[in-house]
């Protein structure tokens, strides 16, 4: 399904195979054990809990097509009914907050580039976009020791495990990563960009732009 969805023509979404995005410093390198198709388990298990009928809570604002096709393709495969209901995003976001939306698609990106701001706000009990009510005493606690950790390898150790216990949690299922391409002159220094594709101009380095003759911005 990530590939379906990564590969619409108008996504600009690379297939995920795992929470930690591969441009942050633990990330890249974990896979979801429990994320893979077959059609005859997932029947089974849906046969097993009467469900005969699953609602995908969407915002309004579009972008959804190549999921919803796939999904609603999948599901029938498997005996099940894909209902869609979307909602204007402010009606949308609060019934996901109350928890009225059992299924949901959710976008996400960490303020700052490290993996600790990928997976806290998701997984802790009180973090701001803990929107599945994730409450679990062993993730929590490998997220602490991620925090307190005093080398790199044992933070990123710990990130890692806490990725392997969200996922097999089966709270979240990773679909797609935002993917940013950027065309820079060669004598640009300094330029990085955040998760939301934003750059600190202050730390922009031109000098060696305007050695050669070059005007920022210009041809």
């Amino acid at each position: 399904m990530a590939a379906s969805v990564a590969n619409d023509a108008s996504s600009v979404h690379a297939p995920a195979t795992s929470l930690l995005l591969p441009g942050l410093p633990a990330g890249g390198d974990g896979r979801c054990d429990y994320c893979y198709h077959d059609t005859e388990a997932a029947a089974a298990i849906f046969a097993d809990h009467d469900v005969e009928e699953v609602t995908l809570a969407l915002d309004a604002e579009g972008g959804h097509d190549a999921l919803v096709a796939r999904l609603r393709q999948d599901l029938a495969a498997a005996g099940v009914t894909l209902r869609v209901k979307q909602q204007p995003f402010d009606e949308w976001i609060e019934a996901v907050r109350a928890g009225e939306a059992a299924l949901f698609r959710l976008a996400w990106a960490p303020e700052h580039r490290t993996g600790l701001d990928m997976l806290g706000p998701l997984f802790r009990p009180a973090g701001l976009w803990n929107h599945t009510g994730v409450a679990d005493e062993e993730l929590t606690g490998l997220l602490d020791q991620a925090r307190q950790a005093e080398s790199r390898s044992m933070r990123h150790g710990r990130l890692r495990q806490a990725e392997q216990r969200a996922l097999g949690l089966a709270a979240v299922i990773p679909l797609g990563h935002r993917e940013q391409r950027v065309v820079v002159s060669d004598g640009v220094r300094g330029l990085r960009l955040s998760p939301l594709g934003r750059a600190d101009l202050s730390r922009l380095d031109l000098a060696a732009t305007q050695e050669q003759g070059v005007t920022p911005g210009g041809g």
